[in-house]
């Protein structure tokens, strides 16, 4: 089903405001439910739900996809799971998002999404301006309660590596790093540091970030509008070892420099309860899900 009406916008706006622009036709909005069992009338909720937020969207909509699952693990007092990803003229706007209830998920993924949207239109309208600034504590950071989906509690021995992805990494200051967090609704991202061309890691805290590089010269954060602790020389290992260290220490992540590459590379703890892993590169690859299991 295709949503009518035009996207373009926060407002209606009328004929002699529209004058002028170029008017953009909403996407498709894509709605699959990848597990358990929800109602049409759900679905029918989220596209509705969604559609109206894209309207807030500073550019063309040019894909928008939605992903609702209801989890049957026994104990899990959000099991409704809410997805969404979407194009804006090619930026990515993320969210991801657990409650009680499918409509309960379906209301804070479009927060999600609303704030993500209204971050990406802060920084286009900062680009317009001379000199192009962004005002001191302008960014929306942690403004939403906490709704990640819970981890599933797999058992340590039956855990693995289901998940290789690399890819070519982006060069960016910390802030415009801080900044992606927020579009892309992640826990953490990696990136080559700009200032020092070292590949790092930056992750979400509570109340700010840690920020750790493959190098010994400490970048610079002073744009960053919440604290952020900096750590330098992120240790040289191999994947088995890293393994080690993220069920031992029960991390959700560990950032080393892959000893095979010399690349920065993650390991990270998946909401299934199984592992992924996310390696800087020279040449982008697709993402491979081999099985791997961690070495004791």
């Amino acid at each position: 089903m295709t949503l009518a009406g035009w996207a373009r916008g926060g407002d209606d706006g009328g004929d002699e405001q529209r004058k002028g622009r170029s008017m953009v036709r909403e996407p498709e909005i894509q709605i699959a439910v990848v597990r358990g069992e929800v109602e049409a009338s759900t679905l029918e909720y989220a596209k509705k739900k969604v559609g109206a937020v894209l309207r807030l969207a500073p550019a063309p909509v040019l894909f928008a996809r939605v992903t609702l699952a209801h989890e049957d693990a026994p104990g899990m007092q959000r099991p409704a799971v809410a997805k969404a990803s979407l194009d804006v003229n090619g930026r990515p706007v993320r969210g991801h998002v657990a409650a009680g209830t499918e409509t309960e998920a379906i209301d804070l993924l479009v927060d999600k999404l609303r704030q993500g949207l209204e971050t990406l239109a802060e920084k286009r309208q900062a680009r317009r301006r001379e000199p192009a600034e962004v005002p001191a504590g302008s960014w929306r950071h942690g403004a939403l309660p906490a709704t990640r989906p819970e981890w599933f509690p797999r058992p340590v021995a039956d855990r693995e590596v289901v998940r290789r992805k690399s890819y070519v990494l982006h060069e960016q200051t910390v802030a415009e790093a801080a900044l992606d967090l927020d579009l892309l609704d992640e826990d953490w991202t990696l990136f080559t540091e700009l200032g020092t061309a070292a590949d790092a890691v930056l992750a979400r805290t509570d109340g700010g970030y840690r920020l750790t590089v493959a190098t010994d010269h400490p970048p610079d954060v002073s744009d960053l509008d919440r604290p952020v602790d900096v750590e330098t020389d992120a240790p040289r290992m191999d994947l088995p070892t890293a393994l080690r260290l993220l069920e031992e220490a029960d991390l959700a992540l560990v950032f080393f420099v892959d000893a095979d590459t010399g690349r920065g590379k993650v390991v990270y703890r998946r909401y299934d309860g199984h592992y992924g892993t996310v390696t800087g590169s020279d040449e982008p690859t697709k993402p491979a899900f081999e099985p791997v299991r961690s070495q004791a």
